[in-house]
Formats: C-alpha cells, structure tokens, sequence
C-alpha cells in the first residue's frame, strides 16, 4: 500500500481484484450448466469421489474448460469517439477471437474487423489496449503495425 494511499481506497481495488477472479469460475460454472441443460445432459456421475476417472458431466465439463481456459485469447473491440454535437460516446462492437496474442495476429484481427464494417484506419487518431498484458512495456509492435498517419501519442 502507497503511503497516501487511504486503507478504504486499498480495500476497494483488493475487493475489485476478488471480484473479477470469482467471476471466471463462475462463468466456467454457468456455461457448463447452460450447455448440459441445453443438450438435455445429466449434472452429476455414478461416483463423483476424488478417485473416480470420470465425475460426472458438470465436474468434468468445468475441469475441461479449466485446462482450455489459457487457450482461449480474445480481444474486446469498443470504439470511442465524439458525436457532432462534442460529446463524448462509447459503443461496444464485439468480442473477436484471436488466434494468439502476438502482435501480428491483434493487428490482423483488428484489420478484419475494419473491413467488416467497412471502416478505415484514416480516420483513427488514437489507439487504447485497457489492461492486454501484450502491450505492456513497450513490448508490442501493433502501434508500429498500424502505421497510422493520424495517430496521437
């Protein structure tokens, strides 16, 4: 904790921290069930215990998606842009699935997906990675990929 930190402020961020890590195994335990009630699929096994190879379509569905959890990369696409009249909006466009999280394949998705809705890099001035660790330290190339003439640093 920062010296001029307040204990209330640290309190908050650790509870948000604790917040978005319940939030995976929950949504792993929601989509499990989801699916099997969709598919019409019994929740539990024969045996369940410790020993048991197979525990049980719930059981083994969230061990399933807990070992393909680092697999899956995405990329959350929100544009943010101001209206005619100044102020300042923000829309959603979608989740892309992404191969890998190199620079390379987030510069294609993001290309992809300009394409798609028939829009041009020409007219982006600035560009945000909220929280990709791919970004991080100067490491990434996608700024450089770009190559945006109206691009503000």
């Amino acid at each position: 904790m920062n010296q001029g930190q307040s204990i209330v402020h640290a309190l908050f961020k650790q509870d948000d921290v604790m917040k978005k890590e319940y939030h995976i195994p929950l949504n792993t335990s929601i989509d499990a069930s989801r699916y099997l009630l969709r598919q019409g699929i019994a929740f539990h096994g024969h045996d369940e215990s410790e020993e048991s190879a197979n525990k049980g379509n719930f059981l083994e569905l969230v061990k399933y998606r807990g070992e393909q959890n680092d697999a899956i990369e995405q990329m959350a696409v929100v544009f943010r842009f101001v209206d005619k009249s100044g102020t300042v909006k923000e829309r959603f466009i979608e989740v892309i699935h992404v191969k890998e999280t190199s620079s390379a394949s987030v510069k294609s998705a993001i290309d992809d997906l300009f394409a798609k809705y028939g829009l041009s890099l020409k007219t982006v001035r600035g560009q945000g990675y909220d929280g990709a660790s791919i970004m991080k330290a100067g490491a990434s190339k996608v700024p450089m990929f770009m190559n945006w003439e109206n691009y503000v640093y």
